[in-house]
Parts: C-alpha cells; structure tokens; sequence
C-alpha cells in the first residue's frame, strides 16, 4: 500500500524539484545589470553581478543540495564557479536521484557562469 502511495506522488514531487532547479536559471537569465557594491564572498567593492550556483551530494539513499545564491565580483564567480562544479563531479552521482539531478545542476552552474561573465566583460578582476 506505502508503495501504491509513493507511487502516486512520485510525478508531483518530481515537478516541485525541476521547477526549484529551473529557478536558478530563470535568476540567471534575469537581465539584472551589473552594479557596483561590495562582493557577497570576499567583501571587496568591485562591479558584481547576481549568480546562483548548485552542488549536489548523493548518498546511496539521500541527497543534500547546496546552493550559493549572490552578488559576486567576477575572480569570486570563477572561484566558485570550479568549486561547485568540482564538487558536483566527485560527490553528485552518488544516489539514485543524484544521477538524474547532478547533470541538471552541471548545466545550470555553466549557464549562470557563461551569463555572469558575458555581463562582466569589461569589469576588472
């Protein structure tokens, strides 16, 4: 009966996930302009620009998501831009859901980079 159960919410729990994981790239997307304020991660006062990063762990029957949601310099965004996606590599496809939800992430960290530093170009490190 539990199964029956599960079974039945499996397709609802899925959409909620894709629609949370997605939400990153719509913020990504989002045609903020870069501005001039102190940097979220190292404090300096440099031209930033809003990024969102996700890193998933897997665990054979769990999975922990880390996200970093901020206005970041350009050198913080490359910094964290490998951290994640490092991490994302060795600890992501651990888990049976992990599998399906790490290359998600994978892609939506290269969006938000690729968007942050074609925004930044002319910004200095």
């Amino acid at each position: 009966m539990e199964i029956l159960t599960a079974a039945k919410r499996f397709p609802r729990a899925l959409a909620a996930g894709l629609s949370s994981v997605f939400g990153g790239v719509r913020r990504a997307a989002r045609p903020s302009d870069v501005t001039m304020q102190r940097c979220q991660s190292c404090g300096n006062m440099r031209m930033t620009k809003l990024v969102s990063f996700y890193r998933n762990t897997g665990m054979l029957f769990r999975r922990q998501t880390t996200s970093l949601v901020g206005y970041l310099c350009k050198s913080c965004i490359h910094r964290r831009f490998w951290e994640f996606e490092f991490k994302n590599l060795i600890f992501g496809p651990w888990g049976t859901i992990s599998v399906i939800v790490t290359p998600i992430y994978f892609v939506q960290n290269i969006f938000s980079y690729v968007v942050a530093l074609y925004k930044l170009r002319g910004a200095l490190e």
